[in-house]
């Protein structure tokens, strides 16, 4: 959610885009940890994310430019996905397990998943930044498809989890 928001306000102002995405960022992560006691990969990235972007646009460089700020907010986001795999706590595993009883290896395969998804939007981003005659309209496209693609893939995997034994049939566990 933080991310959309992002997305939606900072084409209007950067500043209040950044600014809101980490109070967004912000909630959800305090919420998670009123309630687990932990703060999950995700939230904790983009209260780290979003609240040192903010800061260094409002006290270092006011000329940043969404694009160059997305390509950083979503290679943090890949970064941030890619530890979890590393070191074997995908992130996905801490909001599916709330109820769902989901295997470890759902997790991995929603996990990496996501992991491209965000590749891909950094590296859209990174094209244009780096690549001036690259449309940001295209850039605005990759992630967004990359961004369906992930959605729909984590909606058509999880509603084929078995509840009651976290079995998913996709990967030939029944």
């Amino acid at each position: 959610m933080p991310l959309v928001i992002f997305y939606v306000l900072a084409p209007v102002s950067l500043s209040l885009g950044l600014w809101l995405a980490f109070a967004a960022a912000f909630t959800l992560g305090v919420r998670a940890f009123v309630e687990t006691g932990s703060v999950r990969y995700l939230d904790g990235a983009g209260m780290l994310l979003f609240g040192l972007l903010a800061l260094y646009d409002a006290f270092i460089d006011r000329g940043a430019t969404v694009i160059r700020t997305g390509m950083i907010v979503e290679a943090g986001l890949f970064a941030a996905a890619l530890w979890s795999l590393w070191v074997r706590l995908p992130f996905t595993e801490q909001y599916l397990s709330q109820g769902t009883g989901t295997v470890w290896r759902t997790n991995v395969v929603l996990t990496t998943i996501w992991t491209i998804a965000f590749a891909v939007m950094a590296g859209a981003n990174a094209a244009a930044v780096f690549i001036p005659t690259i449309s940001p309209a295209w850039t605005a496209g990759a992630g967004l498809a990359a961004l369906a693609a992930a959605l729909t893939f984590t909606w058509y995997f999880t509603i084929r989890i078995d509840r009651r034994t976290g079995d998913t049939p996709v990967l030939g566990r029944r």
